[in-house]
Parts: structure tokens; C-alpha cells; sequence
């Protein structure tokens, strides 16, 4: 369980895009996750090259790496490693789910140094003709792949771990599942979501049915991950590697160690920024930390949310049903969040600061604020800080 209210900054600054809100002086108690000591880069690329080290040669290996949403992962400086590392026919997959592809101009950042030495590609869960149907799993989810990394004969998952609205926690077989599935698959796993509102993974529909897919991909193959946990800071603590699933667990479990909070009362209010760069390009990715958040403010009380936005709302169906309250036919991901996002607006008051504009802001059920000063006005009683709340689990009274 991570310390509350330890102060490192004072006052504190809450990320936003690539820079920070500077605080007016306010008496705010600090919810921040534990901040295990940061790996240097040249630690992170030793350990990593030791996993690495007992590879035999593979004749086809594919590579899956998370998108642009999971930059904070710092897949640029881990790729060119696992790349250098291996020989044989080696391509690199973005595993992007239901995510758009990476952009010629963002995949630089993605791979390091190697980009133009080794492939790289988008996996894209519309493309039905690079689809292969294997079989489904007993929740009754059919299970189509990518066909690239169906017919490789090894596969290196690369993955961020941190908490998850609906799995649990990220990475691992989510790399997989919803990955590099198709369409029909991610909609009925995500489908799951809607009986279950547990963060745990023990008995979570959505994570047994992401297991299950991955074990039925993954027959005939070797593999191995490699996992990455970030501190309250963003920097890299933690890499466990090897067999995907057991590696992956064990950084879960580290994970939670540093991200869940334990709060004593409520506040009436909170400030919180969704974590900055990586984590608030849009609206639709940084609606995690007013999740969090609202675990620990009274309802009916004030959140102001900083999430800069620079890339919009996000995807279409997540506006839709925001504005209008309403799923479309089939189950989606970004319409069950909207879902969720509307409950919490309904709630409490949120103060949007973002480069969203006003009128738009207001549209989706926001207040507007220009800038952190105004934003602050009025509020008072008990309130919390929040410097990352995308990255944190909050509970309040004994952690079990």
C-alpha cells in the first residue's frame, strides 16, 4: 500500500500535456502513489539484456509493443534492446486494440533507434481479410487474431502494467486480448464489463476471458514479456520478465503495491490531473483519473480535472454517448466509459481545464475553467491533491 500524504513538492504541480499547473497556495493533503526508486536507463537496458540473454535464434519472431497511450512505458528505450537482442525474422506489431495506428510521423517514438532497421506495423481490428478465426473461449468470445502473429513461431510481448477500468490491470495478455484481435472479439470481452465492476483479477470475467484468449493464441508458440511498472513520477522501478504470465503477475503485484491508497474520510473536494504526457492526449484516455478520484470526494462535491486533450475527445462513439446518454447496438468500450463518465458528472461538480474549447467542454456536462486559479474559486473544506490519477487505486478504510 503506497504512503498518503508524505509531501515531496511543495507546492505541488499538477502535470498537464508536457508541462505542469503550478499550484496557488491552498492547505491540501497530497494523494500521491508510492515513488519506489527510479532504474536509470543503463540499469533498465542491463536487466533487460539479461532477460534477453538466453534466447535461441527464432525463425519468425513478432514484437507487440502498446500504442500511443502507452508512452509512459518507454517502449522507445526498450525495442532497439529486444530488436539487438534477437536474430532471425524479426517484425514489430503495435498492438492497438480498437486504438487508431500509430502515424509515420508518431512510430520514431515508439521503437527507439531501430525504426527503418526492422518492420513495423499497426495491428488494425477492422481489417478482416489479415484475421484468422481460431476457435472461442468458454465466456463464448470468438476468437479472431492477427494473422502475422498467428503464423510466427515465437512472440516477445512488451507491455506497461498499471491498473485498468474493466481488466483489472493492463499489459500482459491485454497485449493479446484486445491487442491484436479482431473487432467482434474486443466488443464481446469488453461485453463482460458489464456484470462485473471489480478492479480485481480473481474472478473478473473480462481478465479470465483475456487469460483464455491468450493461452488459445498462444498454442505452438514460444514466448516471453517483458513488463514495466512507472512510480508516481513516471519513472521506471520495475521490469519482470519471462514466462508472459507469470511475469506478468508478479508486476501487477508490485504495481499495486505502489498505486493503492488508502484514505481515512473523504474530502468535499480534489484537484487532479490525469498524469500529463501519455496520459491525456484525449479526453476518452484520461477519464481513469475522475474514476479514481471519485472514490475519495463526497458525492456531491467539487473535482477539478486537469487533462490537457491536445488530441480532442476522442474516438466517436465515446462523444456520442457522452451528448446523448445512450449505447449503440452493439457493446462498445469507449460508449460503456462515456456511460460510466456521465454517472460522475451526474455526481459531483467537475471543472474541466483543458485546451478543450468552452463551448464543448460545457456540452459534455463539464464546467469550464481557463486556468487553475479560477477553477479553484469557492472551494473549501478538506481537500486532496492528485498529481497522477490515472495510476492509482483509492480505498477508503482497511485495504483488503
Amino acid at each position: 500500500m503506497a504512503d498518503m500524504g508524505a509531501q515531496k513538492d511543495y507546492p505541488p504541480r499538477l502535470p498537464y500535456g508536457n508541462g505542469y499547473l503550478q499550484m496557488p497556495p491552498l492547505n491540501l493533503e497530497l494523494l500521491e502513489g508510492g515513488d519506489p526508486e527510479p532504474l536509470s536507463d543503463d540499469e533498465a537496458r542491463s536487466r533487460c539484456e539479461e532477460a534477453l540473454s538466453g534466447l535461441e535464434p527464432g525463425e519468425k519472431t513478432v514484437i507487440l509493443i502498446p500504442d500511443g497511450t502507452r508512452s509512459w512505458s518507454r517502449s522507445d528505450l526498450f525495442v532497439p534492446i529486444i530488436v539487438n537482442s534477437l536474430k532471425g525474422d524479426l517484425k514489430i506489431i503495435v498492438a492497438t486494440g480498437m486504438h487508431r495506428g500509430a502515424t509515420a510521423q508518431e512510430l520514431p517514438g515508439l521503437v527507439g533507434d531501430v525504426f527503418g532497421k526492422v518492420r513495423v506495423e499497426n495491428h488494425d481490428s477492422r481489417d478482416e481479410k489479415n484475421l484468422s478465426y481460431i476457435g472461442e473461449t468458454s465466456h463464448g468470445t470468438p476468437l479472431f487474431f492477427n494473422r502475422e502473429c498467428l503464423t510466427a513461431d515465437r512472440l516477445i510481448i512488451f507491455s506497461g502494467v498499471t491498473h485498468h477500468l474493466i481488466a483489472g490491470f493492463g499489459g500482459g495478455r491485454k497485449m493479446i486480448l484486445p491487442g491484436i484481435s479482431g473487432l467482434d472479439t474486443i466488443q464481446k470481452n469488453h461485453y463482460l464489463a458489464l456484470s462485473n465492476h471489480d478492479l480485481s483479477l480473481c474472478g473478473n470475467p473480462v481478465n479470465e476471458d483475456m487469460v483464455e484468449g491468450a493461452l488459445s493464441f498462444l498454442v505452438g508458440k514460444t514466448s516471453m514479456a517483458i513488463n514495466v511498472g512507472v512510480n508516481s513520477r513516471g519513472a521506471i522501478y520495475c521490469i519482470t520478465a519471462g514466462d508472459w504470465y507469470e511475469s506478468w503477475s508478479e508486476c501487477c503485484r508490485e504495481v499495486k503495491r505502489a498505486e493503492e491508497i488508502q484514505i481515512d474520510e473523504k474530502a468535499d473536494y480534489a484537484l487532479v490531473s490525469a498524469g500529463g504526457w501519455g496520459r491525456d492526449g484525449q479526453l476518452y484516455q484520461s477519464v481513469k483519473a475522475l474514476f479514481n478520484t471519485a472514490e475519495c470526494v463526497k458525492r456531491g462535491g467539487s473535482i477539478v480535472f486537469a487533462a490537457q486533450c491536445m488530441e480532442g475527445v476522442g474516438p466517436g462513439e465515446f462523444e456520442e454517448s457522452l451528448l446523448h446518454g445512450k449505447m449503440g447496438e452493439k457493446f462498445s468500450m469507449p460508449s460503456y466509459v462515456a456511460l460510466r463518465l456521465r454517472r460522475i458528472l451526474g455526481e459531483y461538480r467537475i471543472i474541466l481545464i483543458s485546451d478543450l474549447p468552452k463551448e464543448a467542454t460545457e456540452s459534455m456536462g463539464f464546467e469550464y475553467a481557463k486556468d487553475l486559479r479560477s477553477a479553484i474559486l469557492g472551494l473549501s473544506g478538506r481537500g486532496y491533491i492528485i498529481p497522477s490519477g490515472g495510476s492509482l487505486f483509492i480505498t477508503e478504510g482497511d485495504v483488503r
